[in-house]
């Protein structure tokens, strides 16, 4: 079975030490995921805590919920360069994310794969850590999985998805304590996943 290519923990908040973030990039394949317009506000950094994380040189994404979303979608959100990734969580309109012009890649949730032109994460927790009762077929090309991910069954997950092609973990609940950013759960999966 493959390695996840990376491993993205969501929900970097003000609380988040980012010296240690970069140790941790430093070691390991991940990506840091930024929230904005999440119904839990604490798991959304402020704008000094985002220029913050900017200036740090992290493989990051911004993971756009509710309103946010909306806005991006309507073209009034702006991504700074800095992200490599952008994911549009809710149900967003794939015919308005097609005319965005934006040099990041674009990640939709989903409950299924389909063949559409952005990159896909099966997730059908959206944030809740609800592990998913079945795991699609792997399709092929570089997809996400996403839900109920944690220290403690990161390994049986790996199992399930049980595939040789590309793809990437994402978590954001199974990665906090007191509904914050642990670092040190980050640290024990990333230990689990790649071994060293």
């Amino acid at each position: 079975m493959k390695k996840p290519q990376f491993t993205t923990f969501t929900g970097v908040d003000d609380f988040t030490d980012l010296e240690r973030l970069v140790e941790i990039s430093n070691k390991y394949p991940v990506e840091w995921g930024v929230l904005s317009g999440f119904y839990n506000k604490q798991r959304c950094p402020n704008e000094e805590t985002i220029k913050k994380i900017l200036s740090k040189g992290l493989k990051l994404a911004y993971h756009l919920c509710e309103k946010s979303a909306e806005l991006f979608q309507e073209g009034k959100f702006h991504i700074p360069d800095e992200f490599s990734r952008i994911q549009v969580n809710g149900k967003p309109d794939l015919d308005k994310l097609a005319k965005l012009k934006v040099k990041q890649e674009m990640i939709i949730q989903v409950d299924k794969f389909t063949d559409v032109k952005v990159g896909q994460l099966y997730d059908v927790s959206a944030g809740r850590g609800l592990v998913p009762e079945s795991f699609p077929e792997h399709p092929g090309y570089m997809v996400g999985f996403a839900g109920g991910i944690n220290p403690d069954n990161v390994e049986e997950y790996l199992k399930n998805i049980n595939c040789d092609s590309e793809y990437w973990i994402d978590m954001e609940s199974g990665v906090r304590t007191d509904n914050k950013l642990d670092l040190d759960k980050v640290e024990k999966v990333l230990k689990k996943v790649y071994g060293y």
